[in-house]
């Protein structure tokens, strides 16, 4: 009888001990989970688009890449998509993502592949600032996968705001500008689905106006200017059919060159100059005619 009355609390107890731990247990933490869905978008030789499906419970993602081969590059993603810029023309690519749950991360997607194309998208390049007789007209070149450009610029120094403008074209034609005035100006792109940095600030001078509306009787014709050759390497030759002043520019509107011209030929020595685009700026009491040429 004493024996069955142990049996039976030893049972009680064990039953009660095994309650005890079903009921405070601890509990299961879900699996931080891969992330689905991933997919790219190649935009041009040196910027890829990564994105992947969201996944509840994710503070952060991460991204790694590498040329194939090569090392990992390691970078975070707040939300489920991520633009890798800076990369390397015509190259393949492996990249993974994993999601940070916070207490713990999930474990790397497989690994996938993508390859850049070998076109270039940034900010233009090679500006290059004529002059007329009403303002300035800065030219640049153009990216294959350019959408278009955005160009702002400014009075240097003066405390003025900057005037932005979208642009579709190549180049820009700027108006009504503040005779002798120092200019600023910046340039970015549209490389089809994102903006490009703002590029580095380029300067030219504002041209003096030449807008009256008297009887010309020094007025120069550009068809009748000759130049040549061009590109050149250390002389250029200038035939006028009027005496006027001669100015070269570099592309940044600094004056490089200056020397009175004469009805005829006129040599320039440009040997010294930057290899690169140039203006040559001819001013008569009349008007101004500007043309470019190239050092080499």
């Amino acid at each position: 009888m004493k024996n069955n009355q142990c049996l039976k609390s030893y049972q009680q107890i064990c039953l009660a001990f095994l309650f005890f731990l079903l009921f405070n247990a601890p509990t299961t933490i879900a699996q931080c989970p891969t992330p689905t869905e991933i997919k790219y978008t190649v935009y041009s030789g040196d910027v890829t688009k990564l994105e992947w499906a969201a996944a509840s419970g994710a503070q952060k993602y991460k991204v790694r890449y590498r040329p194939v081969g090569g090392s990992w590059t390691e970078i975070n993603a707040p939300t489920n998509q991520r633009f890798l810029n800076a990369l390397s023309l015509s190259t393949t690519y492996q990249y993974q993502v994993k999601i940070d749950c916070g207490s713990e991360n999930g474990v790397w997607s497989s690994t996938q592949t993508f390859t850049t194309t070998n076109e270039h998208c940034d900010y233009p390049a090679n500006y290059v600032t004529f002059w007329n007789s009403e303002g300035a007209r800065i030219a640049w070149e153009v990216y294959p996968t350019v959408v278009k450009f955005k160009l702002k610029y400014k009075p240097k120094n003066l405390g003025m705001p900057w005037t932005e403008e979208v642009i579709y074209g190549h180049e820009k034609e700027l108006l009504n500008l503040i005779e002798g005035a120092t200019y600023k100006y910046k340039l970015k792109s549209k490389c089809l689905n994102y903006w490009t940095n703002w590029g580095p600030a380029q300067e030219f001078v504002a041209p003096p106006s030449f807008n009256d509306n008297t009887a010309r009787k020094t007025q120069l014709n550009n068809q009748e200017i000759k130049l040549y050759p061009n590109p050149a390497t250390n002389l250029l030759n200038i035939e006028l059919e009027h005496n006027a002043l001669i100015e070269v520019f570099n592309i940044v509107g600094q004056k490089v060159h200056t020397q009175e011209g004469i009805h005829g030929l006129n040599e320039l020595n440009i040997a010294t100059l930057d290899k690169g685009s140039y203006v040559v700026r001819m001013t008569t009491a009349d008007n101004q005619v500007t043309r470019k040429f190239i050092k080499q």
